[in-house]
């Protein structure tokens, strides 16, 4: 565990330091809590161990009722899921490198490789607004220094209400620097209390049932880890443009006119709206991700049980009964009845001959049936008829049976 310096009675100096302690800080809470949790003085040992073997004898509850098939492709990611939520639950050196460090760092060592920096892009663009403050504060200080010696003793015959400089700057201080705070190290202090609840969830993504949970958690992370990226990058692109009217208003003095302080209001005012929308574009980006693809296909591929897909070779068959039920692939009928009803059906007469045997609990009454009638079996998993086997089963057909 690493020592951090405290803060001072007034405050830290300035972004750069602050950024530098909380990182520290944070490091410090997410190691201890995970040693609390998971780690060599845990208290959920025993719940870890638990969950583990109800994992396990849902496995072999599975195996032995046959819904899961005992296959290399099921066993595969089973063990090494298995095997990855035990290292990274139980293992605080797996967790801080893979976990820790790659949320971290990793965002600024690609906005580092974006802007050209060899050190930490993070700590320079909090440098740069550091030193832009310091203009800002001292522009404005002047300027109200200066405004207020030019009013001293004099009695103004009309109300003033323009907007004064000093003002303006002061105004613009405070955005930019609700702008940086907002995003910067209050994205890194929610970063390490999502890290600190990492162990909990990365457990869940052992059931099927929970796995949202943890689907949420790396998404709330990867989210809070990109957004100090899009922050520097926005941030740094603002502070370019901004910086001829920065080194002006350190010429001025405090004879700041007040179309300058204009503009440097306006520059801090979309600087805070461009933060806004970078944490809007890092929610965005994390939004789509699924790690199990969203649908049932990865689930029933880790069970063992392949998917069954309708296809053109393999669709239900359509079962008709009309003139050209022959055409639909459907057997022909073996009782005499039900094809002399097929073939009135298709004709448009009555459901009965007159030479026809009555059925039972027939009142030889005529009934009225359309001419044609199409019925299609839903089911998936109907078989497919072969058309070769139709006609060899249509030798074998029952004997005709010879009316009294």
């Amino acid at each position: 565990m690493k020592l951090c310096p405290a803060f001072s009675a007034n405050g830290p100096m300035g972004i750069a330091e602050s950024l530098r302690n909380i990182d520290c800080v944070t490091e410090n809470a997410v190691e201890t809590a995970f040693s609390r949790l998971f780690g060599t003085s845990s208290v959920l040992s025993q719940a870890l161990t638990l969950i583990l073997t109800i994992y396990i004898a849902m496995l072999a509850i599975s195996l032995l009722t046959g819904r899961t098939q005992l296959r290399l492709a099921m066993l595969t990611p089973r063990m090494l899921q298995l095997g990855l939520v035990l290292t990274f639950a139980t293992s605080w050196v797996a967790y801080q490198s893979v976990g820790w460090n790659l949320l971290t760092g990793a965002p600024d060592e690609i906005a580092g490789v974006i802007l050209g920096n060899s050190g930490s892009a993070t700590q320079l663009f909090a440098q740069r607004l550091d030193v832009l403050f310091d203009v800002i504060a001292n522009s404005a200080h002047l300027a109200q220094s200066a405004n207020a010696t030019a009013t001293v003793g004099t009695v103004p015959a009309v109300a003033n209400v323009s907007p004064k400089p000093a003002d303006l700057l002061w105004t613009a201080s405070l955005m930019l620097l609700i702008g940086t705070v907002g995003v910067l190290i209050v994205a890194r202090i929610a970063l390490a209390a999502v890290m600190a609840l990492g162990p909990v969830f990365i457990v869940m993504a052992l059931f099927r049932g929970t796995r949202g949970l943890f689907e949420g958690w790396l998404k709330a992370a990867i989210m809070l880890a990109l957004t100090p990226l899009f922050a520097v990058l926005i941030g740094g692109g603002t502070l370019v443009m901004a910086a001829p009217m920065i080194r002006s208003l350190a010429q001025a003095g405090g004879q700041v006119s007040l179309g300058l302080a204009t503009n440097i209001f306006l520059a801090a005012f979309v600087y805070l709206a461009l933060m806004v929308l970078a944490m809007r574009a890092a929610a965005i980006i994390t939004g789509s991700l699924r790690i199990w693809g969203g649908n049932e296909t990865a689930d029933a591929a880790e069970d063992g049980q392949p998917m069954r897909h309708l296809s053109a070779a393999n669709a239900p068959p359509q079962v008709g009964l009309g003139a050209n039920a022959g055409e639909t692939g459907s057997p022909a009928p073996t009782d005499d009845r039900v094809r002399e009803l097929v073939r009135s059906i298709g004709s448009g007469a009555p459901a009965l001959a007159a030479n026809d045997t009555a059925w039972p609990g027939d009142d030889r009454r005529t009934v009225i049936v359309p001419t044609s009638l199409t019925l299609s079996t839903e089911s998936p998993f109907a078989p497919t008829r072969d058309p070769r086997i139709q006609s060899l089963g249509q030798g074998f057909r029952a004997p005709q049976r010879v009316p009294a």
